[in-house]
């Protein structure tokens, strides 16, 4: 990324901070190409006691990392007590870590329950109503893809699968948007609105080969629709009656192509389609 003229990242997971020796090698190795680190995104799973959290925040400083972005959020709070969250917020403030949450605003949701239990998404609908639910993507900043379908889907409005493929003939444009991009721990580029696509690192930089990344060229020739032509042809593909979107609706093909044994550089990694 540095020879492509990215100057500076963030590091985030995963959980980043699960191995902080690990992560400082990942540190030395970014100091040594110039890279500045922006921040370090973190759940906070891992804070154990307050000295060992201080000492660990203190190790990132001495290796150029100094600012946290911490995870505030329903979604977290599922697995995370919040009291561990107040906690590295604490830490990072005695050692002199700038810190942001994302997003701090659901702060005072969560702290109308008990901040040493985990709260599932289905405490907050009985809390807050069932609105709140459908509301949080939009509070969050999330896209409609991946795990986000398979949660919010039922609680949105869908439509006819041939409506969707109507308007989806015009090339994905989506996908190509490098404004904000992340690099996976299989050395894959990710699109930032397209997970489970992928560019292997070694091939940035020049033009893609269409028989490496086929489905990429489908959808960046004809769109969603092309790539479903292509689908029904060859794999027998056959759409639900209705999608939340056309990124509802690619999803779905592209985990059929691989469930009939596709294997291809660019539905990776493989990992999101076979892992339930």
């Amino acid at each position: 990324v540095r020879e492509l003229g990215c100057r500076s990242m963030h590091i985030g997971g995963g959980e980043p901070l699960l191995h902080p020796d690990r992560l400082v090698e990942v540190l030395k190795c970014a100091a040594r190409e110039g890279i500045a680190i922006d921040y370090i995104e973190t759940n906070c799973s891992w804070h154990k006691d307050d000295a060992r959290t201080r000492q660990t925040l203190k190790m990132l400083i001495d290796h150029g990392a100094d600012t946290l972005m911490v995870s505030v959020d329903p979604f977290h709070n599922e697995y995370i007590p919040f009291a561990r969250v107040r906690a590295v917020i604490e830490a990072a403030q005695r050692v002199g870590m700038r810190l942001f949450a994302w997003k701090m605003e659901f702060a005072p949701d969560i702290l109308q329950m008990d901040e040493n239990k985990r709260h599932s998404l289905d405490e907050y609908g009985r809390r807050f109503g069932q609105e709140y639910i459908a509301d949080l993507p939009g509070r969050y900043g999330l896209t409609m893809n991946g795990r986000a379908i398979d949660t919010f889907a039922p609680m949105y409005a869908s439509k006819p699968a041939d409506e969707i493929l109507a308007r989806c003939r015009r090339p994905c444009q989506e996908m190509w948007q490098t404004s904000h991009f992340h690099i996976d721990l299989y050395g894959n580029y990710v699109f930032t609105s397209c997970v489970g696509m992928a560019v292997s690192c070694e091939d940035l930089g020049e033009d893609l080969d269409p028989s490496k990344y086929p489905h990429l060229q489908m959808l960046s020739d004809g769109g969603v629709h092309r790539l479903y032509e292509y689908a029904k042809e060859h794999f027998a593909f056959t759409p639900r009656n209705a999608y939340v979107n056309k990124c509802d609706l690619c999803q779905h093909l592209r985990k059929h192509l691989v469930s009939c044994g596709v294997n291809s550089a660019d539905l990776q990694p493989a990992e999101f389609y076979t892992i339930a």
